[in-house]
């Protein structure tokens, strides 16, 4: 199990307590520490793991701790789940909307919005925080790019690096990221493994016509329009 652990250090002069996050891995939740690695805060880190991992929970807790860890940067929060229009929902993006444009933020276009929130992230080199980054598609997916492009730093969740969409993929896999991958404790559905596993017991059991229709409805009930875990 990996747990975070945020080391709190001196205070600085600017008066904000220094941190420095840490994943810690045990065997089990009050077990003895087998091993420490520290997250890099000055390097972009992905953090993958099944539903109910922890990873909202550890992105929400760096960014709570955000001037300690990052020390005088910009970060936001951008949750993948949320529409565009939250993620624009930030009085630095507003502020700096309406000077660019001369305009107040109510007559600004959603698209106007939206390069708002971009140029800001691109010019103060902002750390970005994307959750749950493989729900990124269509018009959110070419708003995360940009914004990858432009950020000093960047963490982001995902289920799993191979379900994030290709081009966000490979924007930050050549950024060369600290990868950690979190357990779930979460149960999952092994109906599926189960059933083929019937499936061979009645080949070798020479009933071929009963392997071949459970085989098939297995099939039949995991095709494209099936419902299917995320």
């Amino acid at each position: 199990m990996k747990f975070l652990r945020l080391k709190r250090h001196r205070t600085r002069r600017d008066g904000i307590r220094s941190v420095l996050p840490v994943v810690v891995e045990k065997a089990r939740k009050f077990g003895r520490t087998l091993r420490e690695e520290k997250i890099s805060v000055r390097r972009d880190v992905l953090i993958t793991g099944a539903h109910h991992s922890g990873k909202t929970r550890w992105l929400a807790r760096l960014h709570a701790e955000a001037p300690g860890v990052w020390r005088g940067r910009e970060v936001i929060l951008i949750r993948c789940v949320n529409p565009l229009a939250a993620w624009v929902d930030d009085p630095r993006v507003i502020a700096h909307g309406e000077k660019a444009w001369a305009r107040s933020w109510m007559q600004l276009r959603a698209w106007e919005r939206l390069d708002a929130l971009v140029a800001w992230a691109g010019e103060v080199r902002a750390v970005v925080l994307f959750d749950d980054a493989q729900l990124l598609t269509g018009r959110k997916l070419d708003v995360a790019v940009r914004l990858l492009a432009g950020a000093r730093w960047a963490v982001v969740t995902a289920s799993d690096e191979v379900r994030l969409p290709i081009s966000f993929r490979l924007a930050l896999q050549r950024r060369r990221p600290q990868r950690i991958n979190l357990k779930s404790e979460a149960p999952y559905d092994a109906t599926a493994f189960v059933v083929w596993l019937l499936s061979l017991a009645a080949l070798g059991a020479g009933a071929w016509q009963l392997a071949a229709a459970i085989a098939g409805l297995n099939l039949l009930g995991r095709g494209r329009r099936a419902a299917r875990q995320t």
